[in-house]
C-alpha cells in the first residue's frame, strides 16, 4: 500500500525514512561552515569571528588595524580577510588596486599599485587570508589612515616565512623506533621542495629532558595538513610552530 515501508523488507531509502519520521544523521557543520553561513545570511558573524582560530599567529605577526600610526619609511604588517576589492586603471593606464582588509579589531583599505597587483593578482580574492606589508600615513581627503601595499602573501606563506621552527613534543617512553619510522614517513610525505622550517623534537630519556634537531633534509612547510597530521600520531603530545 502506498506510504506504508516494510521493515523486513529492501533497504529504506531517504524518502522512505521520511515517511516513518525517522531522521537522518547528518555530520556537525564546523565552526567555519557556521561562520560563513552566518555571514552570508545576516551580513555579519553571529557566534564568533573566522580569525579567533589564528589569535597566536596574528599576535606576532601583524599589527591590528586598529592600533595602526602614520610611521615614514617603516614597513608595517596587518593581517586579515579580504571582504572587498575594486580594481582601476591608473593615468598612466597601469592596472592597480584597492582592497578592504578585515580583522577582529578593524578594517583598513590598502592601494595595491600596479608592480604589486601583477604580482599577487591571484590572492586578491574576497574572503581571502592575507599578510600584507606596507606603509601607512594619513589621509587628508578622509581624515583617518591610508595604506600603500608593499608586498603581500597569503597566510601560510606568511606564517612559513616568520617561523624559526617547528616544536614536537613527544611523551615520555614513547620516543621509540615504531614512532620515529612514523614521524619521519608523515614528514617525507608532506614536504615540498622549498620547505625552510627546521624541525626539533623535544622527549624525556633517562629522566633528563632532550632536543633532537633534525638535519637540513627534514625541513618542513608548516601548514594545516602537516600539523593535523603530526597530532594525530600516537605517542605525540603536542605539535606547535616557533616564531
Amino acid at each position: 500500500m502506498h506510504g506504508q515501508v516494510d521493515l523486513f523488507g529492501d533497504s529504506l531509502t531517504e524518502e522512505d525514512l521520511g515517511m516513518v519520521g525517522i531522521e537522518r544523521k547528518v555530520n556537525p557543520w564546523n565552526k567555519e561552515t557556521i561562520l560563513r553561513g552566518e555571514k552570508e545570511t545576516l551580513g555579519f558573524y553571529l557566534s564568533g569571528h573566522p580569525l579567533e582560530q589564528y589569535a597566536r599567529e596574528l599576535a606576532i605577526l601583524a599589527t591590528p588595524i586598529r592600533d595602526l600610526r602614520p610611521e615614514k619609511n617603516r614597513r608595517i604588517s596587518i593581517a586579515g580577510l579580504i571582504v572587498n576589492t575594486r580594481t582601476l586603471l591608473t593615468r598612466k593606464g597601469d592596472r592597480m588596486a584597492f582592497l578592504t582588509l578585515e580583522d577582529q579589531t578593524g578594517r583598513q583599505e590598502v592601494a595595491v599599485f600596479s608592480d604589486a597587483y601583477h604580482a599577487k593578482r591571484d590572492l586578491l580574492v574576497k574572503d581571502n587570508l592575507v599578510v600584507i606589508e606596507g606603509e601607512v600615513s594619513p589621509d587628508e581627503f578622509s581624515g583617518g589612515l591610508k595604506m600603500r601595499c608593499i608586498d603581500l602573501f597569503d597566510w601560510e606563506t606568511a606564517c612559513a616565512k616568520a617561523a624559526k621552527y617547528l616544536k614536537i613534543e613527544v611523551h615520555e617512553h614513547a620516543f621509540n623506533d615504531e614512532f620515529t619510522e612514523k614521524l619521519a614517513c608523515t614528514l617525507k610525505t608532506l614536504q615540498g621542495k622549498s620547505d625552510t622550517c627546521p624541525v626539533r623534537v623535544f622527549y624525556e630519556r633517562a629522566g633528563a629532558r632532550s632536543v633532537l634537531k633534525l638535519g637540513d633534509d627534514w625541513r618542513v612547510r608548516p601548514n594545516k595538513a602537516l600539523l593535523e597530521k603530526l597530532q594525530e600520531l600516537e605517542g605525540c603530545a603536542s605539535v606547535e610552530v616557533q616564531y
